[in-house]
């Protein structure tokens, strides 16, 4: 009973932690007090993260420009008027020109400002951050319409990994962020189209394609969404635990500043594991409950029985994506061919092999294999909520081992014979549940191989969209960007997905398959007569030149995506040292909070004592005295005595409330509040004084 009632106290005290900063379930902001100071914390960490992030932005974002301004195509927009003055004409290259350099000049003015004293912390840093990649999103969509470039804006599909976590933006803004980039796209393609000639219109995208590329922009800044709002709850969660707060015992709360308590201290630098197996393990269990429960105790069976659960929501994002993708295959693989025309860039029967090829990876691998997920999860959560739950079956083993001390002493008759040979079959079944508890229970347990066998999936999903992309791009010589950008977003569903995979077994599976594709992209684009290692260096210069393109576009993901992860498995982590230390915390206290009681109802039985001994003194005397009718001046009236047992009642109800640890407003306050607990304290004593007063009847002479 003690141990439940410890449990409610323990989810009591979490509540009220949470409760004190009024989290809105939606937006995750803060009250505003608890807003601004979550916004300076947050902000004060994330310095060298937008340095790094404007620092990649400026180098990648101007290696792009600069090859792009090296084709044919661009070159040929030098005698191309854009503008015509009266005074000359501006050049569509000039403007391109411009639009290319501002990308670059942005993110480096961005890292400059952060040196200044201002820009390095709060809401001027997070704005910051969302004016630059703003003004860089910006130009790169105006450049599209400019350069008459077909194709989706590869770029920006980069620019938006960092807004969703990265950079620690608040969920707010980098959703405001993001879907006005996806609307400003799509408005400004329109309208540009709108304006086209005849001819420049037909050779440019059409309506749908235009539609398509907003749509993978659309599906890129959702999973970005569900990744950075599982990140906030996390790092706002991580917030709430540590704003101070005091019990009774304590004038102060301690802070744990102690360098135990330190993640570097605790955690391997690599693999972000603990750096104790027994603590990993335990960890192991709040992995998949951390989201959808996460104050309680992870050793309740019935949380992993329906661990499955936690993954409905990316089983049906995952659905929607590949429905939407259907369509787009459709457009792109199969009307092309049917009818073929000379313009088309397929054959009829290329065309409906591609086209087949895409339905059977979409819905008979990608799909099938994400909804096993959710099967081995049921599956493995079942059995460890059986297997924690079932008691080991000692009397077996009793009579196990008297039947074989027994053996030794005579033979066996067939009867006894039986009995062993039916024994032993036990012993063999108990020995493999024995076996199967300790698959799904040591070392991570089920967690780790659910983790395994999602990399494995991983691995089929992104190597389906790999040879779907390789295979068209063999097939028609030419750039395919909408399923590049396919591939660049099965690279990093891993890293911010739903499915909930180790930043260590998402980076070692998109490592090895972006390795895999760059060699096998290599072997497809080069000649017959030629090796993937001379090809690279002095092959087909169209085609080298599209390889080195796919292969810095994916190494960029790659080291978002790798950042993605690892703060994500970070902040959770972190949530479960913090949980662990302030549990410790709740405990203590509630021990106290029972001596308390426990003292106080002596005391109160004390007291009830001592009150009747004296009534029923006072009833003796006034019966000896009913002759004289007057009351005597000595004793304590009934009215008194129950005057008496209400303050004292009062009295001890005060203190077990002021065991919870009060609420504190704002982390500048801590000291205010350490000093009404003391004065509190003091009244306490006063109080107890007034009670003593009372006992003796000074109190009640004096005020009635």
């Amino acid at each position: 009973m003690q141990s439940v009632k410890a449990r409610q106290y323990y989810q009591h005290q979490f509540a009220k932690i949470q409760e004190q900063a009024g989290m809105n379930p939606r937006t995750l902001r803060f009250s505003p007090v608890y807003e601004e100071a979550y916004a300076t914390y947050c902000q004060k960490s994330s310095l060298l993260r937008v340095r790094f992030c404007f620092l990649l932005g400026m180098c990648s974002l101007g290696f792009f420009l600069w090859y792009d301004t090296t084709q044919p195509s661009y070159k040929a927009t030098a005698s191309m008027p854009f503008w015509t003055f009266s005074f000359g004409t501006v050049s569509r290259k000039a403007i391109l020109d411009v639009l290319s350099i501002c990308g670059p000049i942005t993110f480096g003015s961005g890292m400059l400002l952060t040196y200044l004293k201002r820009f390095q912390r709060g809401v001027w840093l997070e704005m910051l951050t969302f004016a630059v990649f703003g003004i860089v999103a910006l130009s790169l969509i105006v450049r599209k319409p400019v350069g008459r470039f077909r194709g989706p804006v590869l770029p920006l599909v980069l620019l938006l990994i960092p807004v969703f976590g990265i950079t620690k933006m608040r969920f707010q803004w980098s959703c405001v962020l993001g879907w006005s980039t996806f609307v400003l796209y799509l408005i400004v393609q329109l309208v540009s189209k709108m304006f086209l000639d005849a001819q420049t219109s037909e050779k440019w995208d059409s309506v749908s394609d235009l539609v398509y590329q907003s749509i993978n922009y659309g599906i890129s800044i959702i999973g970005g969404m569900v990744s950075h709002y599982r990140q906030e709850l996390l790092r706002r969660r991580n917030f709430a635990l540590q704003l101070p707060f005091a019990g009774l015992m304590e004038d102060d709360s301690v802070e744990l500043k102690d360098d135990k308590f330190k993640k570097r201290a605790l955690l391997r630098p690599v693999t972000m594991g603990f750096r104790n197996q027994d603590v990993e393990g335990l960890f192991y269990k709040h992995w998949y409950l951390i989201d959808p429960f996460p104050f309680k105790n992870p050793n309740e069976a019935g949380l992993h029985a329906g661990v499955f659960r936690v993954l409905r929501f990316p089983i049906y994002g995952l659905l929607v994506d590949q429905v939407i993708l259907g369509v787009q295959d459709y457009k792109l693989l199969w009307l092309p061919g049917h009818p073929a025309s000379p313009s088309s860039p397929f054959t009829a029967s290329e065309s409906a092999w591609a086209y087949y090829a895409s339905l059977t990876c979409r819905y008979a691998i990608i799909v099938p294999c994400y909804l096993s997920i959710v099967g081995l999860l049921y599956w493995m959560g079942r059995a460890f909520c059986n297997m924690w739950l079932a008691k080991s079956n000692e009397e077996n083993m009793v009579e196990a081992a008297i039947l074989e001390e027994e053996q030794t002493k005579r033979p066996l008759s067939d009867v006894e014979q039986v009995s062993v040979l039916a024994m032993n079959i036990e012993r063999w079944r108990q020995w493999r549940e024995e076996r199967w508890t300790a698959m799904i229970t040591d070392n991570g347990g089920y967690v780790r191989y659910g983790q395994l066998y999602a990399s494995l999936v991983v691995s089929m999903h992104v190597g389906c969209i790999a040879m779907l992309l390789l295979w068209v791009t063999r097939t028609t010589h030419k750039k395919q960007h909408v399923y590049f950008m396919g591939f660049l977003n099965a690279l990093l569903f891993p890293h911010r997905s739903g499915f909930r995979i180790r930043f260590i077994y998402a980076t070692v599976t998109t490592v090895s398959l972006a390795i895999m594709f760059m060699i096998a992209s290599a072997l497809v684009l080069a000649s017959e007569t030629s090796s993937p290692l001379k090809f690279v260096l002095s092959g087909d210069k169209d085609l080298r030149n599209l390889w080195i393109e796919y292969v810095s576009y994916i190494v960029v993901v790659l080291l978002l995506g790798m950042f993605v992860s690892r703060e994500e498995e970070s902040l959770r982590r972190t949530f479960f040292i913090l949980k662990s230390l302030r549990t410790l915390e709740f405990e203590q206290w509630f021990h106290t909070v029972l001596k308390i009681q426990g003292w106080m109802r002596d005391k109160l039985k004390a007291k009830l004592r001592q009150i009747r001994v004296r009534q029923s003194e006072v009833v003796g005397r006034q019966g000896d005295d009913a002759t004289k009718h007057h009351h005597p001046s000595f004793g304590i009236p009934r009215r008194t005595m129950q005057w008496t047992l209400l303050a004292m009642m009062v009295a001890a109800l005060a203190m077990m409330t002021e065991a919870a640890p009060p609420r504190v407003r704002n982390l500048e306050e801590s000291q205010d509040i350490a000093q009404q607990i003391r004065e509190k304290n003091q009244r306490h004593l006063e109080g107890k004084a007034r009670i003593r007063d009372a006992q003796e009847g000074r109190f009640w002479r004096n005020h009635l």
